[in-house]
């Protein structure tokens, strides 16, 4: 089974690529809901200075939370992807997200704004003012962070996370660490579900077994990736805590979204070390966390 998914997963490899990491495609109210979603986060953290500098992990083919920062008062706000996606001569050009701005105004990322402290007459003098967005995209190779140590105050990524190859984790974690200034804070939505049983956009838009990746031998779960352009590293809550933790952050903020555990569920038929977790543990399908650098 597995060498024939495989061989598929192989042969649309091209056409995934092209699909996959697609993001948010530019559709405000996906947007919005991210926006939002961070809001609540930026929430949870101390005030940000009045010039701060953002880095997102994982944009797709999505310009638009780097440009919401932007239009709500971030200095610089660099993308960066395995892949990159975003044509820079064209992205940072601030007419096309006019729609965003006024989304941001008085409409339905208002939240965001006000989070970062930005007033809507602010967002509306950028957008009509400024040409260009300092706002700018790249590639890296999913570990090492192409920028200089404390350079970032915010580091930011919406269903990343979960497609970082687990041996990497670690190294990125450091380097996140690394960049960041003192006090600087990273900001994560984590999809923990198995993104083969995926129906939907909703947080419970799943099919069967949306635990079956746990069932899968180390060896059986690379077979099936292979020839896969995106890779899901099976990680849950508490481990992605302790990672963190350990690469030095504190926690500001971890919510967990959780959903029924699949009919006729048994915790025994997984792979270690996720058979001796929890229900409750297992049964969270989403993370959206806030993390903080200490000083020092």
């Amino acid at each position: 089974m597995n060498t024939a998914l495989n061989k598929v997963w192989g042969a649309t490899s091209f056409m995934r690529r092209r699909t996959e990491g697609r993001g948010l495609c530019g559709q405000l109210e996906s947007i919005a809901e991210t926006l939002d979603s961070l809001s609540r986060l930026l929430a949870s953290l101390p005030e940000l200075p009045s010039e701060f500098d953002v880095l997102e992990l994982g944009p797709g083919q999505t310009p638009h939370v780097a440009a919401a920062f932007s239009l709500c008062g971030a200095r610089s706000v660099v993308g960066l992807d395995v892949v990159a996606n975003i044509d820079n001569e064209t992205a940072g050009v601030t007419a096309p997200f006019a729609p965003l701005a006024e989304a941001l105004g008085e409409g339905s990322c208002r939240s965001f704004r006000t989070a970062l402290g930005a007033s809507a007459a602010s967002v509306g003098t950028v957008s009509r003012e400024t040409s260009r967005l300092p706002i700018v995209f790249g590639g890296f190779d999913g570990e090492r962070l192409p920028l200089t140590s404390d350079s970032v105050d915010l580091l930011v990524s919406n269903s990343v996370m979960e497609h970082v190859r687990a041996d990497v984790v670690g190294g990125l974690l450091d380097e996140a660490f690394r960049v960041l200034r003192p006090g600087g804070a990273m900001l994560h939505s984590i999809d923990l579900r198995d993104h083969f049983r995926l129906t939907g956009c909703g947080i419970d838009g799943v099919s069967g077994d949306w635990l079956e990746a746990l069932r899968f031998s180390p060896s059986e779960y690379e077979a099936m990736f292979r020839n896969r352009p995106v890779y899901i590293n099976r990680l849950r809550s508490a481990q992605w805590r302790s990672l963190m933790e350990r690469a030095g952050f504190t926690v500001a903020a971890w919510q967990e979204t959780r959903i029924a555990l699949p009919v006729g569920f048994r915790a025994g038929a997984l792979q270690s070390p996720w058979r001796t977790f929890s229900d409750q543990e297992l049964s969270v399908a989403q993370v959206q966390c806030a993390v903080v650098k200490t000083q020092g």
